[in-house]
């Protein structure tokens, strides 16, 4: 799934906060705080501590290309502008440390030296990444995934044996969660929640929808056959997507990958955002989602993977209500979640799992 139908944003003609692209944070880390380190201080000062840590940017040469950091200031545009966000968005905003790293990289042209004289010549042209750290706990990365990861890399380099920053993987069972959740229309965060996910992409082997099954009517996710099929027939979720309300007041439509959040900016419930408001929003569904994986990694198997009954309940959905004989067995995946879920079950038990499953998801106690 990509950025379908999403302008990125651009470069507004007034002096408030603009960002140019779209709304993306292609790398969503957790950040551990290693030894007897810490920084102390109110958001400012640690925003400081870190920049000097980091280094200042300073153009190169195409030998020795120029990299470092600016402050971005996001906080002074925070307090500066009227905003119509609940005010804990407000106050989260306030508290990031918002950095932007810059690099050069250089490729040869063909220039005009002198009047008829032509050369080849090194042309610099700078990159930039916007950094927010959620100190101490996430890191958000807002650029392509290029250099997002050459940003990343960067920074763990920098803080040395201070800060580690480790990659959230966000696909496959952490999004088969969150889905099984929706389902089941279970509370998974008292912030953030999944009034509708229209849009997916599971892969893996292929079947009578492909190797890669997506949700092209954008109708619910939950009673899509390429979908429930393709998890039946031990795919992975690579995406999901749909509305999601934030703090019960803003609809958000949000795309989750693996390695990535994306805000679609022109849907739901932010077309008449701002910029700045917009950003704000995108930074807090991006540390919901990362508190949520770190909420996830640490529950016990049977918590963390859906009961073998989900299954059958896909199973029961995609024959009566989306019409669609299933011919293939689903034994494997119902062995697949047994073991991690630390269940034994003989074959003959497995077989059993799904008798008396036929009110498709039915509720949960």
């Amino acid at each position: 799934m990509s950025a379908d139908n999403e302008q990125p944003a651009g470069d507004d003609d007034n002096d408030g906060f603009d960002y140019s692209g779209y709304l993306l944070f292609n790398k969503v880390c957790k950040t551990s705080l290693l030894g007897d380190f810490s920084l102390e201080g109110t958001s400012s000062d640690i925003e400081r501590a870190v920049f000097d840590r980091l280094g200042e940017f300073e153009e190169g040469t195409a030998k020795n290309p120029g990299k470092g950091y600016e402050i971005l200031d996001f906080r002074n545009f925070v307090y500066d502008e009227e905003l119509d966000l609940p005010g804990e968005l407000i106050d989260y905003a306030e508290s990031l440390v918002t950095l932007r790293y810059k690099y050069e990289e250089y490729h040869e042209e063909i220039a005009e030296v002198n009047p008829g004289e032509r050369k080849t010549v090194q042309i610099p042209a700078t990159k930039d990444v916007d950094i927010f750290w959620d100190y101490p706990d996430h890191m958000f990365f807002r650029g392509s995934n290029k250099q997002a990861k050459k940003a990343k890399s960067q920074a763990n380099t920098a803080f040395g044996d201070e800060v580690a920053i480790h990659n959230r993987n966000l696909g496959g069972d952490f999004l088969l969660w969150l889905f099984y959740n929706y389902c089941h229309e279970n509370t998974v965060s008292d912030s953030l929640e999944f009034e509708r996910l229209s849009n997916g992409e599971v892969t893996g082997k292929e079947d009578i929808f492909g190797a890669e099954n997506t949700n092209k009517e954008n109708s619910d996710l939950k009673y899509n056959a390429p979908t429930l099929l393709g998890l039946l027939l031990e795919k992975s979720f690579a995406s999901i997507e749909g509305t999601l309300l934030l703090e019960d007041e803003v609809k958000i439509q949000t795309e989750i990958a693996a390695d990535k959040v994306q805000i679609k900016t022109s849907k739901a419930g932010l077309k008449s955002a701002s910029d700045l408001e917009r950003m704000i929003v995108g930074l807090a569904v991006a540390r919901e989602i990362s508190e949520l994986h770190e909420h996830w990694e640490n529950l016990p198997p049977q918590d963390k993977y859906p009961p073998l009954e989900f299954f059958c309940e896909l199973y029961d959905v995609l024959q009566n209500r989306c019409g669609l004989t299933v011919s293939q067995s689903f034994m494997p995946v119902l062995r697949e979640y047994a073991n991690k879920r630390d269940e034994n079950f003989t074959d003959d038990e497995l077989q059993n799992i799904c008798s008396g499953i036929n009110d498709g998801y039915g509720t949960d106690s």
